[in-house]
């Protein structure tokens, strides 16, 4: 199985008529990729990194994942709040 970082180099300087669609499909893989390293990151607490994996998503997002934007992006509020909570239970302990 190729990666989708290979097939995107491959496909960025080739001519055939269907090299666009193919690294459109290429770089959605990379933003699914991405989204998913955002919700490992945010995971470990890593909010520089989930930015970061959240922007490299945007840079190649193209039509079609909508709706694994928006779920990621619900995924990191509830990962947030449950974060927040258990922080606010810490301090009341003390």
């Amino acid at each position: 199985m190729i990666r989708p970082a290979d097939a995107r180099f491959e496909l960025l300087e080739n001519d055939a008529p269907d090299a666009i669609s193919l690294l459109h499909e290429a770089e959605n893989q990379l933003a699914l990729l991405n989204l998913k390293e955002a919700v490992v990151r945010c995971r470990a607490g890593d909010d520089i990194g989930v930015q970061n994996a959240l922007d490299t998503a945007e840079n190649f997002r193209h039509d079609g994942i909508d709706e694994h934007f928006q779920e990621t992006r619900r995924t990191l509020r509830q990962l947030r709040k449950e974060r927040r909570e258990a922080e606010q239970r810490e301090k009341e302990e003390r």
